[in-house]
């Protein structure tokens, strides 16, 4: 009755709204965008390697909270794992105003201090918006199916897990394809030099033939 009337009687600018009441815990997520400028549940921070797709870290943010302020708390939970020092970080425009030190932090766009390198390493960025869709579409990110913020962390943790199973499988098995067409290519190539080893075998028999001033009919190379 009181998540009701809590319902009923919240108003447009209300803070702490409640917008659904299964899950209290969802909030509404700015996008920015004009075809979806708004979403409602939770967001997600993840961490992903400059060249790798491989999750480092993913965590739920059960609060709103601005995307530069878990920017440093994400970066210290990827190292936990990883047992690495992230000493450079590539981010979108989200994270101005983080306010971390001691490392590296280019946000996309940035035009000052720029060298080719980095600019070439800064579009590599973008290279992590392909990896969200598959765990939305794949790894069903986009809807959780748990309960209450303990399934928020779960979901986001599975979905990590899950992506980064993907990934290795998927190298595993073309590895196992070069080996495969390797094997095949080295049994083909078999059969044809021993075909030349006989012709030329039959070419030796013919000369020592000729040589003797016998004549044979019919004479053909294997």
């Amino acid at each position: 009755m009181d998540k009701a009337k809590e319902l009923l009687f919240q108003e447009k600018k209300s803070k702490g709204k409640l917008y659904s009441l299964h899950a209290p815990e969802a909030y509404c997520i700015s996008k920015g965008k004009a075809g979806k400028p708004y979403e409602f549940g939770c967001k997600v921070s993840l961490v992903l390697p400059h060249k790798q797709g491989l999750a480092l870290s993913s965590q739920a943010l059960h609060e709103n909270q601005y995307d530069g302020h878990t920017l440093g708390v994400s970066l210290k939970k990827a190292e936990e794992l990883s047992q690495t020092k992230i000493e450079r970080a590539l981010v979108d425009k989200g994270d101005k105003g983080h306010g971390i030190e001691g490392r590296q932090v280019y946000i996309s766009g940035q035009k000052r201090g720029m060298t080719r390198t980095l600019k070439k390493h800064l579009k590599r960025r973008s290279a992590i918006e392909p990896h969200i869709g598959h765990m939305k579409s794949e790894g069903k990110l986009r809807r959780k199916y748990l309960k209450g913020t303990i399934g928020d962390a779960f979901n986001a943790l599975l979905c990590a897990i899950g992506h980064n199973r993907r990934l290795i499988w998927r190298a595993i098995r073309s590895l196992f394809v070069l080996i495969k067409n390797y094997l095949f290519a080295t049994l083909e190539r078999k059969p044809h030099h021993a075909r030349t080893d006989r012709a030329l075998s039959t070419c030796g028999r013919l000369g020592d033939v000729v040589e003797s001033g016998k004549h044979w009919s019919g004479w053909g190379l294997a």
